[in-house]
């Protein structure tokens, strides 16, 4: 009895620790996925078709948005009186050809600046997180073998929270991955109205680059996520590597300490991570 008790406490506790690791390598994998590409499989396998279709019929109401912006330009020139002035007509006619142009290369524009995105990330080493874990359940395994039930138990309070948090973590991130997903696909569906906004007077032209201002923030918050991942990592290594130098050993107070405290980073610098973006790119 008092084995299988403490065998069902260590398993609990290794699977928490587990978790997080799971969580970090699907929200990477979301990160890294190509969202421009149905046939490219994955996660979102499914959703690049319906994303595509709806930026297809939205390009046909697009397309009509675009020329009642060049009819109201144009009358514009006519109540000011200026269609006489050929500086007037090729500046409309410059203007039309940029939106249209804009329309057409979106979703290639789109495409570059992911990309750019997902060879950002792939700077960011994320190969060790595997192994890092494998140390982590492998010390606190370690940890608890030596103890007997009421050891053990006793210990739960203690390391209870930061095993439950460092669950919650895991879902956490993997949910913010892949609210940026849909976030980049609500861009890619609306892709083309924006282009068919630019020839408007003013706020036409600021409106189209907000948007891909706005989609490369976007990328760019997966690249800050990887980077806390990275972090998070080093965090833990340091602590373990700090505990190791002084001879303490890893007890697992320590290692419970360092993993809620890595992983309270990496939640507050992921939560933070579109919001950084935005501000360095001036959303």
């Amino acid at each position: 009895m008092v084995i299988r008790i403490t065998d069902f406490v260590v398993a609990r506790i290794l699977e928490f620790i587990a978790s997080i690791n799971t969580s970090i390598n699907n929200a990477y994998a979301v990160l890294t996925e190509d969202i421009f590409n149905a046939g490219a499989g994955g996660v979102f396998g499914g959703v690049h078709t319906v994303v595509n279709g709806i930026a297809a019929g939205i390009r046909g109401t697009a397309l009509t948005i675009l020329g009642l912006c060049f009819i109201i330009e144009f009358l514009k020139v006519l109540v000011n009186e200026d269609i006489m002035k050929w500086q007037t007509g090729f500046k409309v006619l410059a203007k039309f050809s940029l939106s249209r142009l804009a329309l057409d290369i979106s979703a290639m524009v789109m495409t570059a600046i992911y990309a750019t995105a997902v060879n950002l990330i792939g700077t960011l080493n994320l190969v060790g997180n595997d192994s890092m874990m494998d140390e982590v359940q492998n010390d606190v395994e370690a940890a608890l073998s030596g103890m007997n039930m009421f050891e053990t138990l006793g210990m739960l309070p203690l390391i209870g929270i930061a095993f439950v948090v460092i669950w919650i973590a895991g879902i956490v991130i993997h949910v913010i991955a892949f609210a940026r997903a849909i976030e980049l696909f609500l861009h890619i569906a609306i892709a083309p109205l924006p282009s068919s906004l630019m020839m408007l007077e003013g706020g036409g032209s600021r409106l189209y680059k907000k948007f891909i201002m706005s989609f490369a923030a976007c990328c760019l918050q997966g690249f800050f996520i990887v980077l806390s991942i990275v972090i998070y990592q080093s965090i833990i290594q340091g602590a373990f590597d700090a505990a190791t130098a002084s001879g303490t050993g890893e007890p697992l107070t320590v290692i419970a300490g360092a993993l809620l405290m890595g992983t309270l980073v990496l939640v507050l610098s992921v939560q933070k991570s579109g919001a950084v973006a935005k501000q360095i790119l001036d959303v």
